[in-house]
């Protein structure tokens, strides 16, 4: 091998090949002698004496030299052969062609049969080894040798007496020696003998049997072959083992005809056959000629017997293709007239019924006979028919737990094979078809909970069960004196009426609770409670029951009236003063309630009055208070009147008509500020307007009554107006020019200057009086002293119209 450093100026190199080699030199050479792996080092020594080492690692291998030695390279097959490798070589491949189309990449193939032909067979074996340093091969040739196949033919196998035989030896393979024995006491060893002569008797065919043996090292294989001699004259004769029976009628027929003869046979149904033994089938009833027709080479006869078929009877029936194990299947019966009936199931099982029922017990493909019997000749008919069984879907079940308090619910699972449909039966008249269903038994007892399924064929699974236990369940109960309870503190005796339990627990909805039988119990607030009672058997199962009952303070009930006078018709408030309740209901007067806390109620007769307060709290503790007379009313008069204006009168002048009753005095308002206690006045309204007037009336006993009316005098017009004013010197009204009047509803005053000048105007009115006023001004100044002209345009509440004039003196 060759080996390069990649070189640098100034250095030089030092290699070590292993077991002791060292070369200098940038580029050595060295041829290594044994096969191995070598280390190599190269180190480079620069100028200043550093160096520096690198490493690597070398395999030489040796060149493959293939060889192989089989056990036995030359044999009868089939041969088998085992092989040595004594290749050698390193890091080998192997590739064997084994010669009959078998290969192998092992060291050592695995032993090889070699097949024998029908001729000797050569293998030839190859083996190809491969490395780095190349691919050499290395092959052998094997022998198998074949066994004889023994053969032979004859150019004739039947004929006439005396027969000569000539033959052919058609053997396969390397035979080494024949062996002949013609069957008629002569031999021969030749591979191809003189054909021996046979001869037979004249009643007779023989039948002789030449055989021939080959053989060589590797076995021997015979053969024989059969040669029929035939007499020169035939005779037919045959035997049927029933002459009539009922269709489909079968005979056997057995021919003593010359032996060796060609046997033809004619059945009178249209059908023949050929050869000694027959059996035959007639399916029709009718009367049959059965003829033998023997013959051969030498000659021929005929010989015959009639046979007669009886009718057989309809046999058929229907039932379903399909059925599924442990469910009852009916085979119906269609046959004709019969007398006798036989079944046969196919599963062992048989009946006698007309048309019978039949449960399978394993799935399965079974053949159904039936077979009858007519009457005429008690002929049978048979029909066969499947039916295939199918298996039953299997259903398992299981319970979370089988015992237990009611109400008590159990989850079941269930492991189903072939099951499409699910059906349970909880035992107490509930099912359900759910995969793993829930139920509660609400009973005590004993319940027996089932499980079938149903695959989608129709076919039921065998029912799988088992037994729930629904323990006895306690029935809790008890009794308390009565339901609502008033007045605080309370104590109360609970009475325990449970039955079938033997503990108790008692919880009494204020914290406080017992384990005794029959507790008493002292009760301090107010308030609703729920009592519950939980009873326990010996089975641990519980019950509980709950009562309430109310539980109030004792209201004390109390009011008093308040009246503004003791006169009917009255408004009288009632003032509840009780305590300790929540609720009232009142009875103020026959037929008249309230529930409002303070009623109010007004009393329109006189008289006396009952009043009846019930108090309640929470509308379960009461107590009541009636005040017999406690509003006690008089009679009040009735004050009215109407008014008038009289026929003759003034305006605003009005007559008032006292219409009251029962009253002795009176007392009158009039609305505008006036009054009056006379029977029937007359006043005089001095403006107009509507006027509210009042009268009370009042009666002997005190009590009085108003009554009220509107009144509307007759309207009143009137206009004044003054004829001075003195701006400077005057006082009061005497100052300004200020008309007065009553009823206007609208005006208009105008003044005008001695030239004709309007001055001033004015529209104001209050009311219905005018208001507006000149003050002897014009554009700020006082006008001179003179006369000055007015106009008055005035509308009054009735409607008329008027225009006043005049003059006015303005004094300074």
């Amino acid at each position: 091998l060759s080996f390069s450093a990649e070189t640098e100026a100034g250095v030089s190199y030092s290699w070590e090949l292993g077991q002791g080699v060292v070369l200098a030199g940038a580029e050595v050479a060295y041829a290594f002698a044994e096969p191995g792996l070598y280390p190599i080092a190269l180190t480079g020594i620069a100028a200043n004496g550093c160096s520096r080492t690198t490493r690597e690692e070398i395999e030489i291998a040796t060149i493959p030299v293939p060889a192989f030695t089989p056990t036995i390279d030359d044999g009868c097959g089939p041969l088998e052969v085992e092989f040595t490798n004594t290749s050698t070589g390193t890091d080998l491949t192997y590739a064997w062609d084994l010669g009959n189309g078998q290969s192998s990449s092992e060291a050592t193939p695995p032993a090889t049969v070699y097949a024998a032909g029908v001729f000797d067979t050569s293998y030839l074996v190859r083996l190809e080894l491969s490395n780095a340093c190349g691919l050499q091969s290395w092959e052998d040739t094997l022998v198998v040798r074949a066994r004889p196949v023994a053969n032979f033919g004859t150019q004739v196998d039947r004929g006439c007496g005396p027969l000569a035989v000539e033959l052919a030896n058609t053997t396969l393979g390397s035979a080494e020696s024949y062996f002949w024995d013609f069957g008629n006491g002569q031999t021969a060893t030749d591979s191809l003998p003189v054909g021996p002569i046979f001869t037979t008797s004249d009643t007779s065919a023989t039948t002789y049997t030449i055989s021939l043996i080959a053989s060589n090292s590797c076995g021997a294989d015979s053969i024989s072959r059969e040669v029929v001699v035939e007499p020169s004259n035939v005779k037919a004769f045959f035997n049927i083992d029933q002459t009539q029976g009922c269709s489909p009628l079968t005979v056997n027929l057995t021919s003593f005809a010359t032996y060796g003869a060609q046997v033809n046979w004619y059945f009178g149904d249209g059908y023949t056959a050929s050869g000694a033994q027959q059996q035959h089938t007639f399916d029709s009833a009718g009367i049959y000629t059965i003829a033998q027709y023997v013959s051969n080479a030498c000659g021929a006869d005929t010989s015959t017997i009639d046979i007669e078929v009886f009718p057989a009877p309809l046999a058929d029936f229907n039932h379903p293709l399909t059925a599924c194990v442990a469910q009852a299947v009916r085979f119906e019966n269609l046959s004709g007239p019969f007398q006798t009936v036989s079944w046969d199931f196919g599963d062992g099982q048989s009946s006698t019924a007309i048309s019978p029922e039949h449960i399978y017990d394993t799935a399965g493909v079974y053949t159904v006979t039936l077979t009858i019997t007519n009457s005429a000749f008690s002929c049978p008919a048979t029909v066969r028919r499947p039916i295939t069984v199918l298996p039953q879907p299997q259903v398992t079940l299981a319970a979370d737990q089988l015992s237990g308090c009611p109400p008590l619910e159990l989850c079941f699972t269930s492991l189903a094979e072939g099951a499409a449909f699910l059906e349970w039966d909880f035992g107490d008249g509930n099912g359900s078809t759910q995969l793993n269903p829930c139920h509660t038994f609400t009973e005590s007892g004993q319940y027996r909970v089932s499980l079938r399924g149903a695959d989608e064929q129709g076919c039921f699974s065998p029912a799988d069960t088992v037994q729930v236990t629904v323990f006895p369940k306690p029935r809790a109960a008890f009794d308390s004196p009565k339901s609502v309870y008033c007045g605080l503190p309370q104590s109360i005796q609970f009475r325990n009426t449970s039955t079938n339990a033997n503990a108790y627990s008692w919880q009494f909805g204020n914290e406080l609770s017992s384990t005794l039988t029959s507790p008493e119990v002292t009760f301090t607030e107010a308030g609703s409670y729920s009592v519950q009672l939980t009873a326990t058997n010996a089975f641990g199962c519980m019950d509980d029951t709950t009562a309430s009952f109310e539980l109030g303070s004792q209201p004390l009930a109390d009011f008093a009236p308040i009246l503004s006078d003791n006169c009917a018709p009255q408004t009288v408030i009632f003032d509840n003063a009780s305590t300790h309740a929540d609720t009232y209901r009142w009875t103020l007067a026959p037929g008249v309630f309230s529930t409002e806390v303070n009623p109010v109620l007004t009393y329109d007769t006189a008289g006396s009055y009952d009043v009846t307060l019930v108090a309640s709290y929470d509308d379960i503790c009461f107590d009541s208070l009636t005040l017999s007379g406690v509003v006690q009313l008089l009679a009040r008069p009735r004050a009215a009147f109407s008014w008038e204006v009289p026929t003759v009168s003034f305006q605003g002048l009005i007559q008032f008509v006292n219409e009251s009753a029962d009253a002795t005095a009176y007392r009158w308002n009039f609305g505008d500020g006036s009054s009056s206690e006379e029977e029937h006045p007359l006043h005089d309204y001095g403006q107009s307007g509507s006027w509210l007037s009042e009268l009370i009336a009042i009666a002997a006993n005190g009590c009085t009554d108003t009554s009220s009316l509107a009144v509307n005098p007759e309207t009143i017009r009137s206009i004044f107006f003054p004829n001075a004013l003195s701006p400077e010197t005057g006082e009061g009204d005497v100052r300004v020019f200020r008309p007065v009047g009553h009823g206007l509803a609208a005006w208009e005053l105008e003044i005008f200057s001695p030239w004709g000048q309007r001055i001033f105007v004015t529209t104001e009115l209050n009311g219905d009086q005018p208001a507006g006023f000149w003050d002897g001004y014009y554009k700020g100044k006082i006008l001179p002293q003179g006369a000055y002209a007015y106009k008055a345009t005035v509308e009054y509440l009735d409607g008329v119209r008027k225009i006043y004039t005049g003059s006015v003196t303005l004094l300074r």
